[in-house]
Parts: structure tokens; C-alpha cells; sequence
């Protein structure tokens, strides 16, 4: 015998259907937020998570630290620009008419300019382990910054060159003017 699968009446349909819809209804409001959570939802950070006002004193503290760090380092940087010395502790004793311009802090920079003989340049190079290397029309970016005297820009004709250059074209710049004797230096962070 052959069962079949009984059909249903039009009120077990109804029923179903009303189950259906009725489960669909509760689905949604699971879903949705409660009007609890909707006002919870709408508190400012400093209501819904509770930080103690001691913590936040210590931050505020602490960024004000950090800007006046920044606008003391940035606005202040003493210079300190002295021309034609006789002689200075960090240079060979045979150097002479020394000018620099040293500036500390950030942004800082020492670069100076001094007479000295060929010899003493390379005993100075060697020691400071400078790699100098020979080379022709070299262009002084530097020198003009410690010319009063109206001095034109510099290219040397023949020189000793050493280059250690940083990513931010800061680091050493070496140039040893070989005809006139001259000693020029630039060390900057940029």
C-alpha cells in the first residue's frame, strides 16, 4: 500500500503561515536595538566609556609639555657666528682665519671655512677618517653663507672632496680648495 503525505487544511495552512510570520517579526526585533541601547549609543565618548579626571589631567599635561618642546625647539636656536679667529680647540693648530657659523637645537649646523696647508688638511682628514678623493669645478653651495665680504659664489678648479650625505641632504661636506688653500666644512642633520 502506497502512503501519501496527507494534505493540509486550509486552517493548518493558516496556522503555518502565521508561525512563519510570526517568527519573521520576532527575528527582526531581536535584531533591532532595544531603546536602551539606542540612548547608550547616542552618550558622548566621556559619558559612555569612564575615564578618571586624573588621567585626563595627566594627558592634557603632557600635550601641553609636547607643544611647548616643539615651539621651544623650533623657534629657538641659538647662532653662534664668529669670522677670522686666529685659531679654535677643534681645528689643527696651523689653521688660520677661521670663520664659522654653528646653530644648535633643531635644525642645527656647523659649518666653517679656514686657511691651512695641504699637509695638515690630509693629517686632519685622516684622522676625522674622512675618504677625500681628487676632483675638478667643484660648486661651494655653502660659502656664501659665511661671506660678508661679498664674495662671489665658489667653484674650485681643483680640490679634495669628501661627501657623507644623508637621505635629507644633510650629513658632512668636505671641500679643500688645493690652489688658495682653504678649508671648507658643512656638517647639518638637513
Amino acid at each position: 500500500m502506497l502512503r501519501t503525505r496527507p494534505i493540509l487544511s486550509i486552517g493548518r495552512c493558516q496556522e503555518h503561515w502565521s508561525r512563519l510570520l510570526f517568527s519573521a517579526q520576532e527575528k527582526t526585533a531581536f535584531f533591532s536595538p532595544a531603546p536602551a541601547t539606542l540612548a547608550a549609543q547616542q552618550r558622548p565618548l566621556y559619558k559612555k566609556y569612564k575615564v578618571p579626571s586624573g588621567c585626563l589631567a595627566s594627558i592634557a599635561l603632557a600635550l601641553l609639555a609636547f607643544i611647548i618642546y616643539l615651539f621651544y625647539s623650533f623657534s629657538y636656536s641659538p647662532v653662534e657666528i664668529k669670522k677670522n679667529l686666529s685659531n679654535v680647540d677643534w681645528l689643527p693648530e696651523s689653521a688660520s682665519q677661521i670663520s664659522f657659523i654653528k646653530r644648535s637645537g633643531f635644525g642645527w649646523v656647523h659649518i666653517y671655512k679656514c686657511k691651512i696647508l695641504e699637509n695638515d688638511f690630509l693629517k686632519f682628514a685622516s684622522s676625522n677618517e674622512w675618504q677625500i678623493t681628487s676632483a675638478t669645478d667643484v660648486y661651494v653651495e655653502f660659502a656664501s653663507e659665511l661671506n660678508a665680504e661679498n664674495e662671489e659664489l665658489k667653484i674650485i678648479s681643483d680640490a679634495y672632496v669628501f661627501e657623507n650625505k644623508k637621505n635629507n641632504n644633510g650629513g658632512i661636506h668636505v671641500i679643500y680648495d688645493k690652489k688658495n688653500k682653504i678649508l671648507y666644512y658643512s656638517n647639518s642633520h638637513r
